[in-house]
């Protein structure tokens, strides 16, 4: 079992697992508030509020941790998840390309 889930992608991500997506890709799923929130500005401490960032670097070990029980049951059921963002910070994933058949 996953946590409550910190971020939509969790529960976005086990959804297609359960819907026996395969391969899932990944892609904008970065979860870097450092390098900006919905405007994509450098400087995102303009647009999170104080305080988000170290209440972010707690959250963060929980959702890499969801991450690698989604991809564990994934690979239970031969289903394959694809990580298209390959600077992310989180390493539950295979970092890959889109292979379009």
């Amino acid at each position: 079992y996953y946590s409550t889930g910190h971020t939509v992608a969790v529960f976005a991500l086990s959804i297609a697992v359960l819907m026996g997506c395969n391969p899932i890709y990944l892609t904008g799923v970065d979860l870097d508030y450092n390098v900006g929130y919905a405007k994509n500005k450098a400087n995102a401490r303009k647009y999170i509020p104080r305080g988000a960032y170290g209440h972010f670097k707690v959250l963060a070990k929980h959702i890499e941790e969801d991450f690698n029980i989604i991809n564990a049951s994934a690979e239970k059921k031969g289903i394959k998840i694809i990580n298209l963002h390959k600077e992310a910070w989180y390493e539950s994933f295979e970092k890959g390309t889109l292979h379009v058949p």
